[in-house]
């Protein structure tokens, strides 16, 4: 099948859109059934996920606005997070598709994920944000000049 230059550019860019609305299915997570009940439940964390709200302060914290681990996952330290806490939320979104990263907000007190597509794939605002990015020239009153990519030794004849 021969398809024009122009046909593989529109279904890239039309992978690339659909990519935007991605969405997974059920990510199913074991936590306690209560900070004082360490009785397992299931939750699915892709309803928790994007709701737009702010990690409660640690002295406002319950039941009603938060998840808790079991009481064997209690302790609060690098080397534990690493090893015990993240990977039961980053196999759990592997599983359903993709990768989160796992950082610890010391202001928070909290384990903040995210996804990693998050990060590195939002072209609108990698643009805007080079748009208003100063120049760092020597004489900003000069415009840009196109650059070659190849270096000078490099040229064929």
């Amino acid at each position: 099948m021969t398809t024009s230059y122009s046909e593989a550019v529109d279904n890239i860019f039309h992978v690339h859109e659909q990519a935007k609305n991605w969405t997974t299915g059920a990510i199913n997570i074991p936590v306690a059934t209560s900070l004082d009940n360490d009785h397992p439940q299931i939750i699915n964390l892709s309803e928790t996920i994007d709701q737009g709200k702010n990690v409660p302060k640690p002295s406002k914290r319950s039941d009603d606005n938060c998840y808790w681990l079991p009481q064997s996952l209690s302790e609060n330290h690098d080397k534990f997070r690493k090893e015990k806490i993240h990977p039961i939320f980053a196999q759990a979104c592997f599983w359903a598709g993709f990768v989160v990263h796992g950082e610890y907000e010391t202001r928070h007190k909290c384990i903040q994920f995210e996804c990693m597509m998050s990060k590195y794939h939002d072209e609108e605002k990698k643009k805007k944000y080079a748009a208003n990015r100063p120049r760092k020239v020597k004489n900003p009153e000069i415009p840009p000049e196109p650059r070659d990519s190849r270096r000078e030794g490099q040229r064929g004849l």
